[in-house]
């Protein structure tokens, strides 16, 4: 008799805790409940206090701090191989810069620039300095000129420029060009080496900045 009723309670239990699980899946399926759940969930205040306890969490904190330091050290890596990257094509183009600027003034080095020879019409400007130079003490003629003509020039008096066709002659000149203070009516000419744009900016600037017995040109 003992062993029936206990098997009749365990029964009427399991019964309970069915109808309870029915009740339970039934509420929560209700459309009335569903609709009571996203209104709490989508309330301002909700979402309000579910953000800051994300937001305040160490986690978070901790999280995101990690994340941003990642991706700031990524950047400074970049950065210092953008920057090393820099330095080295910066080196290659000084010295490929300097490398064009030797091969340009090599090939001026036949070459020098004489101003203040007033213009004439229909003058022949390699004439002209073969008398300047025979002035000067030099035995030239028109075969020692492989060219000459007069330069753009914004002043009045344009200046010429000549290529000799030895380096001896052209290096010959330039110490003489001292006499032209004591040649009658050459005294506002001077004689000049062709410098590259480069090389002139920098004679320039030392003229500027240097004393004159520490300024010279190679010849």
């Amino acid at each position: 008799m003992k062993t029936s009723s206990a098997s009749s309670n365990e029964t009427l239990t399991e019964a309970g805790i069915g109808n309870f699980q029915n009740a339970v899946q039934e509420m929560v399926s209700s459309e009335s409940f569903i609709k009571g759940i996203q209104s709490a969930l989508f309330t301002s205040s909700f979402i309000e206090n579910f953000s800051k306890s994300i937001v305040t969490s160490t986690t978070f904190v901790q999280s995101i701090t990690q994340l941003v330091d990642q991706k700031v050290q990524h950047h400074d890596n970049k950065i210092k191989i953008l920057e090393n990257e820099n330095g080295q094509l910066k080196k290659r183009l000084t010295a490929l810069e300097s490398k064009v600027n030797d091969i340009e003034q090599y090939h001026k080095r036949r070459d020098l620039i004489i101003t203040g020879i007033p213009e004439a019409p229909n003058e022949n400007t390699t004439s002209i300095i073969i008398q300047l130079a025979n002035d000067l003490g030099m035995n030239l003629n028109e075969k020692d000129i492989y060219a000459s003509h007069r330069l753009p020039s914004k002043g009045k008096i344009k200046p010429i420029i000549v290529g000799f066709i030895r380096y001896n002659d052209r290096n010959n000149f330039i110490p003489r060009r001292r006499q032209l203070k004591t040649i009658a009516g050459c005294e506002k000419i001077y004689v000049n080496e062709h410098l590259t744009q480069s090389n002139s900016s920098l004679f320039y600037y030392a003229k500027q900045n240097l004393s004159k017995l520490t300024v010279y040109k190679k010849r």
